[in-house]
């Protein structure tokens, strides 16, 4: 009997952070990739494999998110204990200025 898929198919960001910020999303097959996202935006973090006739999900593991400097603002793993999950994570900023990162399950 075939196990249920267990995985994190995307992960929206969204961008509430005073300034552009550069998003990595790090994927299961260790692939990376790195995008700019400016102030305000969102961008949905995910990827496929083509295998010709079909394509698969290459889960999410992680999504950093640092300054144009390279400084690490936020970064969270992401898992799924049971099914296919989707996450938006927002990065902003406290009462004190200081990066904050919120994350819902969709």
């Amino acid at each position: 009997m075939a196990l249920p898929p267990k995985y994190v198919r995307f992960v929206v960001v969204n961008n509430n952070y005073s300034t552009d910020v550069q998003v990595t999303g790090t994927f299961q097959s260790g692939h990376t990739e790195t995008l700019a996202l400016p102030q305000g935006a969102s961008a949905r973090i995910e990827h496929e494999h083509d295998q010709g006739s079909y394509t698969t999900v290459d889960a999410v593991t992680n999504v950093t998110v640092t300054s144009h400097e390279g400084a690490v603002l936020a970064s969270h793993d992401f898992s799924s204990d049971g099914g296919v999950k989707t996450f938006e994570m927002t990065i902003g900023r406290d009462a004190d200025g200081n990066a904050h990162l919120e994350i819902t399950q969709n």
